[in-house]
């Protein structure tokens, strides 16, 4: 990616290993978040735009102590979509006076 450039990296599902790094990742992140900060973690799935029925679906039936990885699964997924949805959907920059920046 070059600099000033408004072209997001590639990151689209790739080679499995790129998805299990970026899955533990967040795996972790979240193993802390449902431990210290439940309430934090539920508003960032809120604002990730996490479907509710699936958040739902996640949490009646997954056991606890499988819960983060499927928790993580679905941000991984989500985050994907909204990239791929980034680079296919070109929005031109406003041209009136006082939005540049």
């Amino acid at each position: 990616m070059n600099p000033g450039s408004d072209q997001l990296p590639d990151f689209t599902p790739g080679p499995e290993e790129d998805q299990i790094f970026f899955l533990e990742r967040i795996k972790f992140r979240v193993d802390q978040l449902l431990a210290e900060d439940s309430g934090l973690l539920f508003s960032y799935l809120y604002r990730m735009d996490i479907d509710e029925n699936k958040l739902q679906e996640i949490l009646l039936s997954v056991a606890p102590e499988n819960l983060s990885t499927e928790l993580a699964k679905e941000i991984l997924q989500r985050q994907m979509m909204r990239i791929r949805n980034k680079n296919d959907i070109k929005v031109p920059p406003i041209k009136e006076e006082g939005w540049e920046f």
